[in-house]
């Protein structure tokens, strides 16, 4: 992607922060950008207007998102009717965390219902079922059980919720419960990292894509502190302890990434060889997973009960441990291999990988870690059953944001 000295007008430049900026640890050093050209800016050089980017907030707002995707919510109601969102798991199949303790004999049967909601938040890795009926959602919980073992309860306080959150997606991922069916309903199978398509249309829809959910979720843990925050920060495990625990994954804390991704999208635009205008547009997967960070944003703040925003703030903050998780673990893999067959470092075209707020520090996974530990000691035993239980839902939609990059087009 070679750079060339052409006039450019640039989409103004937000990414100012208070903090200093720290290049990621495991990237590798950014390179200085090349220096502009003698002629660059000069009247009558071309003009490559980028259009599109900075009518990504107005394209993600709240209100647009959910004018415009009434259909996706319609759509995602009848996916979820096919397949249950929290899928019962394989008769007589041990979870790895309990493949070592086979249920005892004598260990009491619990109730259908106490069944159903235990194996959702984690509380039993193994239940073994006499019968499953016909298998459909709502008979979920009239099954009858013939034995179960318990397994790590997530309220445990003496385990870190990091940890907890990173072990519970590991069995989510064993049992096959982090897929989502695509827009058209079909599956189909994933291609190899290896095949991905790492075009600069593919890339820069890739990034258009994350900007719109990023934006989504920084606005959302923005509002819900701003409005709840003052009155409850520093309470912990009595139910307002959620409002803590959200300012400790807020924009505030350095991992906030859209700056950055806007950033990067500029500088692509403007080293592009093509000179046609450069558009973006939001994919449908991308749009389908900001309408429900939104509708979730507004539970935080809108015209509810307070367990309501409570309920909310607790998916908002679900979603954004595997946003920022999964940016940190394979999104790392994904920007190594893009830089290198696209050159978009010396183009200063790697912000989103490499350049952190002060408050991060040099090492983001460590900071995110140990911030989602400590937001864990601020909830209470049901706050923390609600973070698991949106682990499923989360981390599927995340998947869908790798879209536009497996293909091999």
């Amino acid at each position: 992607m070679a750079r060339q000295t052409k006039a450019v007008r640039p989409v103004a430049d937000t990414t100012a922060e208070s903090q200093p900026a720290h290049s990621a640890k495991g990237f590798g050093q950014k390179q200085t950008p090349k220096p502009e050209g003698p002629d660059k800016g000069k009247k009558g050089g071309k003009v490559k207007r980028l259009k599109g980017v900075e009518d990504i907030a107005r394209a993600v707002d709240r209100q647009d998102v959910q004018a415009a995707h009434v259909p996706l919510s319609q759509r995602e109601l009848r996916d979820r009717a096919k397949r249950p969102r929290h899928a019962p798991p394989a008769a007589d199949a041990a979870s790895p965390s309990s493949a070592s303790a086979p249920p005892q004999p004598s260990s009491p049967t619990p109730s259908p219902s106490t069944t159903k909601a235990a194996s959702q938040d984690g509380s039993y890795d193994y239940v073994k079922v006499r019968d499953w009926g016909p298998g459909q959602p709502a008979d979920l919980g009239s099954l009858q059980v013939e034995s179960f073992a318990p397994g790590d309860d997530p309220a445990d306080d003496a385990k870190p919720l990091a940890d907890v959150l990173a072990r519970r997606l590991e069995w989510l991922q064993a049992q096959g419960m982090l897929t989502r069916a695509d827009d058209s309903g079909g599956g189909g199978e994933v291609l190899p990292f290896q095949q991905w398509s790492f075009s600069e249309r593919s890339y820069v829809q890739y990034l258009t894509d994350l900007l719109g959910v990023h934006h989504v979720l920084e606005q959302a843990l923005s509002e819900g502190t701003v409005v709840h925050g003052p009155d409850h920060y520093g309470d912990v495990g009595d139910g307002k302890g959620v409002w803590t625990a959200l300012e400790l994954l807020s924009p505030r804390q350095g991992l906030a990434r859209s700056e950055e991704i806007h950033r990067d999208l500029n500088n692509i635009a403007k080293s592009s060889n093509s000179t046609d205008t450069v558009r973006f547009q939001i994919a449908e997967p991308a749009k389908s997973y900001a309408g429900y960070l939104a509708e979730c944003g507004r539970g935080m703040i809108g015209p509810s009960s307070p367990d309501q925003h409570a309920t909310s703030a607790l998916r908002i903050l679900a979603n954004a441990y595997c946003i920022y998780i999964s940016h940190l673990g394979s999104a790392m893999r994904v920007g190594a291999l893009a830089t290198e067959k696209l050159g978009l470092a010396p183009v200063d075209a790697i912000n989103l990988y490499q350049t952190y707020g002060g408050a991060a520090g040099p090492d983001p996974l460590k900071s995110l870690l140990r911030n989602v530990n400590s937001a864990g000691l601020a909830l209470s035993t049901d706050q923390r059953r609600v973070v698991i239980r949106e682990l499923p839902e989360a981390m599927s939609y995340c998947a869908l944001l790798l879209t536009s990059l497996a293909t091999n087009d």
